[in-house]
C-alpha cells in the first residue's frame, strides 16, 4: 500500500498528483517554520511538559493541511476546466501559480516570526493590510532584527531560485496527459475534491477547524505553536460577524449592555438606535475648558507608578510621570479595549469597540455613522486638532480623522515641510520631542478669546522599532530584557515631561483639561492582564481632586467621562459610562485579534471568538487560573454572558448602521419618534431581584400573621370579596386547594431552581418561547414561602406563562381568606369592612417604599400586562 501511494505521488502526471506534491511542500515548509518559531522563542516555553509541546506540533499538522489545501484548492479547480486545458498557456498558468504562492508563503511565515515578538499573536489581516507600507515596515525590521531580516531575504532569494528551477524543470515542458479515460479521471477528481474539502475543514469532526482547536494548556505561547500565520490570515480577512454559537438574542444583549453602562448623567432615548443617549447635565464649568488628550503609544501600565513600582533593574522607566500623576486623578485599573492604535482611536474617540479580526479602519464599516468626540465638541463651539509625527496615510487617518470632526490634522508630511526637524530614519516618523514642539506651537498661536479647543496628540517614539534620538536616553543595555523598548519608554516620558513643563506655563494652561492615556501595551513579555492594563491620568486643577481610582475602567469610558466633565448637553452613542459618576458600574470589555473578554472586580475573563468557553484569571498578584471558567455554569459564566452581550451589540450595531443617525435630519426624525424615556430593562440584577422579592415576601408573611391573628390589615382589603358567608364545605374546599397548591408548589420549585441558577449568574433567555415565559427567570421566590401578596406583585412573581393558573390560585386564596374571615371577631370584621381600598397607584407607592419601583423597572418589557386589583375581581 505504501509503495502504491509513493508511486502515485511521484509518477502520476495528472493535476491530482501535481497538487498533492505542492501540498506536501507547503506542509513541510510550515512545519520547518514552526520549528524555527519554537527555537527562536524557546524562552517562552518555561516549564512546558514535552508532551504538550509534541501535541502542539501534531496539532499543527492539521492546521498546515487545512491552510495548504485552502490556498491550493482554487488552482486545482482551474485545472478541471477541460475546455481550456487544450491551451498550453492555460495549463502552465494553473500548474505554475502555486509556485508564486509558495514564495509568498515563505515571506509571510518569515514576517510572522518577526511580528509575533511585538504583537504576541500570529500575523493575520495585517499581512495584506500593510503591503502599502512595506518599505517602512522593512526598514523598521532591519533596524530591530537585521540578522533575521538578512537571513530571511537570502532564504527568499533561494526560494525564488528554486521555484524558477522547478518551473523550468517540471512545469514548462510538463507533458499533461490529455487522453485519460473518463472512467479513471472522474472518480479520481471526485476523490481528490472530497479529500480536499476534508483537509480544508480540518477533518471529519462536526465543527470545522478553528483557532480555538489549538488550545492545549495554560501556556499561551504553546497554544500559539499549533497555529500558523496562513491560517490566521485566512480567518482574519473575512469581515467579522458574530459566530452562530455566540449570537445572543438582541433584546437580552441590549438589556445586559444598557444595564452595565447606564448612569444618572445620561438616559437612553431610542429603540431604533439602542445606544443613543441624551446627556443630563449635572455639573458644568463656568466657561467651557480646553481639552488636551495625549495618546501615548505602547505605554504599558506595569512600568509606571502606582500600577507597579516603576523600576526595572533598579532604574525608573518613567520618572516624570511617576511624580506628575500625583497632581491628578490616576486610574490604575484602566484597560485597553483593543491591541493596536486603531483599536484605541476608535474606542477613545467614538466610545465604540473595534471588531475582533479585521479592524473597522480597514473595512467599509468605517463609513458607519459613529458619534465621535470631536464632532460633538465641534457642534458645541470647539475648534478641533489632531497632531502626530507619523504618516497620515497609514490606516487611512488622512480621510477618517476629518470625517470624525477634526478641523486641523497634521502629520509627518506637515513636519517634513517645516524643514526644522530631523526625521527618525529607522522609525515611523519624527521623535516625540519634535512632535510636541509643533503641537505646543499650534496651540500657543491661538489668540485669547477664541473658541475653546479639543487637541489630540499622538506620540510615536515608543512604536516599534524603539529608537531614541541620542545616547543619553539609553539607560538600559543588552543585559536588561526588552532594553530597546524600555529606553524608548524612558525617552517618551522625558519628552512628555518637557512638553508639560512648557504647556503649564503657556497661555492655554489655566483653562485646560489634560488627559494622558495609553493607546495599548507593547505586548511583549506580558500576561493577558498586563497586556490590557494601561495608564490614564486626568489633570484639571481646581476641578478634579487628585487621587487614585482603583476600580476597573476602559477606553470606552473616555467619551462619556469627558462629556460629563464639560457639562455638554448633547446626544451620543458609546459603550461606556462616566468614570467620575459615583453611581456608574465599573467594568471593562475588550476585543482584539481573535480574542474578546470581560474584566470586573478581580476577575479577568478572556475567550477565543470561536471557542465555546474561555479562561478566567484573578487579576491580583498571582493571576491564577479559575478552572471552573471552562465549564458551563462555572464561576465566570456571568462575565462570559456580559462579554458576549457587548460583542453582539458592538459588532451587530456597526454592521446594521444603528450606532447613531447618519445626519442631522435623520437625528431629528429619530428624536421625534423617541419622545419617551427608554428604560434599560430592570435596573436590578437577578440577585438583586431575588433579595428584593425575598424581603417583600417576608413583609407579606407579617401581613398574613396579622390577618390570622385577627388584626385588621388594610393591604389585604383587595382580596376580600363582598360579604358572602355561604361556602362549600371546608373539606371540599381544602381538597381543591390542596390540588391547586400541589401544582403551584411544582411551579415554585422550578422558580427556586431558577433562583439558584440566577444567583450563580447563568439565567438564560430563550428566544423561542413567549416573552412572559422568558421572564420567569427573574420572578423568584423561595419555595417554602407562601406569601399572600397584592395582585400586581403576585402576578409578577408567580406568572410562569400560565396566567389562568395564577388567577385560579388567587381565587382560591380569596376564598380561603373569606373562610378565615368567618372566625374573626365582629370588631375585626367591621374594621375590615370599613378599611379603605388600596388603589393601584397606592400599591405602586407602597412597593416603591420597599425599594423596588415596579413601574420603572419593568417598563422596558412592553408585553408584560400588570392588571390592577379591580380587573382581577
Amino acid at each position: 500500500m505504501g509503495k502504491r501511494i509513493i508511486d502515485f505521488i511521484y509518477k502520476n502526471r495528472g493535476s491530482s498528483g501535481l497538487f498533492l506534491k505542492y501540498l506536501l511542500i507547503v506542509i513541510l515548509l510550515q512545519s520547518v517554520f514552526r520549528l524555527c518559531f519554537v527555537l527562536l522563542y524557546s524562552y517562552r516555553l518555561e516549564d512546558t511538559p514535552f508532551g504538550d509541546l509534541l501535541l502542539a506540533f501534531v496539532m499543527g499538522l492539521r492546521f498546515d493541511m487545512a491552510s495548504g489545501a485552502t490556498i491550493l484548492m482554487p488552482f486545482f479547480l482551474l485545472s478541471l476546466v477541460g475546455v481550456l486545458n487544450r491551451f498550453s498557456w492555460y495549463r502552465r498558468l494553473w500548474a505554475s501559480a502555486p509556485l508564486l504562492v509558495i514564495v509568498w508563503l515563505i515571506a509571510h511565515e518569515t514576517a510572522d516570526i518577526i511580528y509575533f515578538e511585538n504583537a504576541n499573536k500570529h500575523i493575520g489581516y495585517e499581512g495584506f493590510a500593510f503591503l502599502g507600507d512595506l518599505a517602512l515596515l522593512l526598514k523598521s525590521a532591519v533596524y530591530q532584527n537585521p540578522y533575521v531580516v538578512i537571513a530571511a531575504f537570502l532564504g527568499l532569494l533561494v526560494a525564488v531560485a528554486l521555484m524558477v528551477f522547478a518551473y523550468r524543470r517540471f512545469i514548462h515542458d510538463y507533458d499533461f496527459p490529455r487522453d485519460v479515460s473518463y472512467r479513471i479521471a472522474v472518480p479520481r477528481v471526485l476523490v481528490f475534491l472530497i479529500i480536499g474539502v476534508i483537509l480544508m475543514r480540518g477533518g471529519l469532526q462536526e465543527r470545522i477547524l478553528r483557532p480555538s482547536t489549538a488550545l492545549i494548556g495554560q501556556n499561551d505561547f504553546v497554544n500559539n505553536i499549533a497555529l500558523n500565520p496562513v491560517f490566521t490570515m485566512l480567518v482574519d480577512v473575512r469581515s467579522y460577524s458574530v459566530p452562530a454559537d455566540k449570537r445572543m438574542d438582541m433584546e437580552e444583549a441590549l438589556w445586559l449592555v444598557r444595564r452595565e453602562i447606564d448612569y444618572p448623567g445620561a438616559e437612553f432615548i431610542s429603540e431604533e438606535y439602542p445606544l443613543m443617549r441624551k446627556t443630563i447635565v449635572r455639573r458644568k464649568p463656568a466657561t467651557p475648558p480646553n481639552v488636551v488628550i495625549i495618546l501615548m503609544e505602547n505605554w504599558t501600565g506595569k512600568f509606571v507608578q502606582p500600577i507597579g513600582d516603576g523600576l526595572v533593574d533598579g532604574k525608573e522607566v518613567t520618572p516624570f510621570f511617576n511624580r506628575f500623576h500625583k497632581n491628578g486623578l490616576f486610574f490604575d485599573h484602566f484597560m485597553a479595549s483593543g491591541g493596536r492604535t486603531v483599536n484605541g482611536l476608535l474606542s477613545m474617540l467614538t466610545g465604540m469597540p473595534d471588531k475582533p479580526g479585521l479592524t473597522v479602519f480597514r473595512s467599509h464599516h468605517i463609513l458607519s455613522a459613529f458619534r465621535p468626540l470631536p464632532q460633538i465638541l465641534k457642534e458645541s463651539g470647539y475648534d478641533t486638532y489632531f497632531v502626530t509625527g507619523g504618516p497620515l496615510e497609514f490606516t487611512n487617518k488622512k480621510q477618517i480623522l476629518p470625517h470624525w470632526g477634526f478641523d486641523t490634522v497634521l502629520g509627518m508630511e506637515y513636519m517634513s515641510g517645516l524643514n526644522r526637524y530631523q526625521r527618525d530614519e529607522q522609525g515611523w516618523g519624527f521623535f516625540d520631542e519634535d512632535i510636541y514642539d509643533v503641537f505646543h506651537e499650534v496651540l500657543s498661536e491661538r489668540q485669547a478669546g477664541q473658541k475653546p479647543f479639543l487637541a489630540v496628540f499622538e506620540s510615536l517614539s515608543t512604536h516599534y522599532p524603539y529608537h531614541t534620538p541620542d545616547e543619553r536616553f539609553r539607560i538600559f543595555d543588552e543585559s536588561t530584557r526588552d532594553y530597546e523598548f524600555l529606553n524608548s519608554y524612558y525617552y517618551s516620558d522625558w519628552a512628555l515631561g518637557k512638553y508639560m513643563q512648557r504647556a503649564l506655563q503657556s497661555n492655554y494652561a489655566d483653562d485646560t483639561v489634560f488627559i494622558i492615556v495609553g493607546d495599548h501595551t507593547h505586548h511583549r513579555y506580558l500576561n493577558y492582564y498586563e497586556d490590557r492594563n494601561i495608564p490614564l491620568l486626568i489633570y484639571w486643577p481646581g476641578h478634579i481632586q487628585p487621587g487614585i481610582d482603583t476600580d476597573i475602567s476602559s477606553q470606552l469610558d473616555l467619551v462619556p467621562t469627558i462629556l460629563g466633565m464639560l457639562g455638554v448637553e448633547t446626544h451620543f452613542a458609546a459603550l461606556g459610562k462616566d468614570l467620575l459618576d459615583p453611581e456608574a458600574r465599573r467594568s471593562a470589555y475588550f476585543a482584539h485579534g481573535n480574542i474578546f473578554g470581560w474584566i470586573e472586580d478581580t476577575t479577568f475573563y478572556y475567550q477565543l471568538t470561536d471557542a465555546k468557553f474561555g479562561m478566567g484569571r484573578v487579576t491580583e498578584e498571582s493571576l491564577y487560573t479559575i478552572p471552573t471558567c471552562t465549564q458551563e455554569g462555572g464561576q465566570c459564566d456571568r462575565y462570559r454572558r456580559k462579554g458576549i452581550a457587548f460583542l453582539n451589540v458592538g459588532v451587530r450595531l456597526i454592521d446594521e448602521q444603528r450606532v447613531f443617525p447618519k445626519d442631522e435630519e435623520t437625528l431629528q426624525a429619530v428624536l421625534e419618534r423617541s419622545n419617551t424615556k427608554v428604560f434599560p430593562g430592570c435596573a436590578l440584577s437577578l440577585q438583586d431581584h431575588y433579595s428584593a422579592l425575598e424581603k417583600r415576601a417576608m413583609q407579606f408573611d407579617g401581613l398574613i400573621e396579622n390577618f390570622h391573628s385577627g388584626r385588621a390589615v388594610p393591604e389585604l382589603r383587595a382580596f376580600l370579596p363582598p360579604d358572602s358567608r355561604d361556602a362549600a364545605s371546608m373539606a371540599d374546599f381544602q381538597q381543591r386547594l390542596r390540588v391547586q397548591e400541589d401544582l403551584i408548589q411544582q411551579q415554585l420549585n422550578k422558580t427556586l431552581s431558577d433562583a439558584r441558577v440566577a444567583l450563580s449568574g447563568q439565567a438564560r433567555f430563550d428566544p423561542s418561547i413567549e416573552r412572559n415565559q422568558q421572564l420567569q427567570n427573574i420572578r423568584i421566590i423561595p419555595a417554602e414561602r407562601r406569601a399572600l401578596v397584592d395582585t400586581q406583585m403576585f402576578t409578577l412573581i408567580l406568572n410562569t406563562g400560565d396566567l389562568a393558573a395564577v388567577r385560579e390560585r388567587e381565587r382560591l386564596l380569596r376564598e380561603a381568606a373569606r373562610l378565615n374571615r368567618m372566625d374573626l371577631p365582629k370588631e375585626t370584621l367591621a374594621e375590615l369592612e370599613n378599611a379603605p381600598e388600596i388603589t393601584p397607584v397606592q400599591q405602586q407607592v407602597s412597593i416603591k417604599q420597599t425599594g423596588w419601583n415596579l413601574a420603572d423597572d419593568c417598563q422596558w418589557y412592553p408585553s408584560i400586562e400588570i392588571p390592577d386589583t379591580a380587573s382581577m375581581n
